[in-house]
């Protein structure tokens, strides 16, 4: 499934299970700065809601309803 966009200063990869904890470690660090921007950070409190999202990410990519990039 992956997916990667890529240009000399940028690289977009398709979300995958293994992030989960590197996402989610971001977002513990960043949560009051995100939460300005992202609404849907004050849903996240545990890794398994970040890995339910990722999962969902992948499914929806699968379907070919939704892409989205990390």
């Amino acid at each position: 499934m992956k997916s990667i966009i890529k240009t000399d200063r940028l690289e977009l990869k398709t979300p995958e299970l293994y992030m989960a904890h590197e996402v989610f470690n971001l977002i513990t660090q960043n949560r009051e700065y995100f939460n300005n921007y992202l609404p849907w950070v004050k849903s996240i409190s545990t890794i398994n809601d970040i890995e339910t999202m990722i999962d969902g990410y992948i499914n929806a990519f699968i379907n070919k309803s939704e892409y989205r990039y990390y």
